[in-house]
């Protein structure tokens, strides 16, 4: 059986023996009570101070003090917990913006990446552009050569001189032409050009 008064004493038996006195204890003068699951007997401050058993006040100062230091502990141990709950959402905003680091970072190497493959790209469009290009001053030179006249020629031609028929034969290869006259007792070659305006 547990008798409280303030501090806690232990007795097997009733009645009860405090120091320097001897009194008995009378059941109905216990106060039952439960305390944190456990049942209690509480003895009333009076009927200890009626015994001349026990120095009260000197007991209820010691209480008093017992009782501050344990709220302060509760301070204490309340304090602790707020800094270990702030701690914990430190650590929690800590791993989040590492989080958000770690993503950013991500999409920097994947904006990086992308930017490579448009680069390559490009450099590779460049490259067809110019042989499109080239392709197309091949094509343009082709279709000029089509519409030019051909680039051998040849030209005939018949006339009369010095009283006897004579014949002209020439040859020409883009610009420049050769004729030849070709007369009885008489024959020339003849070179020449021709110039566009």
């Amino acid at each position: 059986m547990r008798i409280v008064t303030g501090i806690v004493f232990w007795a097997a038996t009733l009645p009860v023996q405090a120091e320097g006195c001897h009194f008995a204890l009378d059941p109905s003068a216990l106060e039952r009570r439960e305390i944190d699951g456990q049942t209690v007997y509480l003895v009333p401050a009076a009927k200890l101070a009626r015994d001349n058993c026990l120095d009260v006040q000197t007991i209820s100062q010691a209480y008093n003090g017992l009782r501050a230091d344990l709220e302060q502990c509760h301070t204490t141990v309340n304090q602790g917990l707020a800094w270990n709950e702030s701690a914990g959402r430190i650590l929690d905003d800590a791993k989040q913006l590492s989080d958000t680091y770690q993503s950013a970072l991500d999409n920097a190497i994947s904006v990086s990446s992308q930017y490579q493959a448009l680069a390559n790209e490009y450099g590779q469009l460049a490259t067809r552009y110019d042989s499109l290009t080239h392709q197309f001053d091949r094509l343009a030179g082709d279709y000029r050569n089509l519409l030019s006249p051909s680039s051998l020629s040849i030209e005939l031609g018949v006339g009369y001189g010095g009283g006897a028929p004579m014949g002209l034969i020439g040859v020409g290869t883009l610009k420049y032409r050769l004729w030849g006259i070709a007369q009885e007792g008489n024959n020339s070659i003849l070179v020449g050009t021709s110039f566009n305006y």
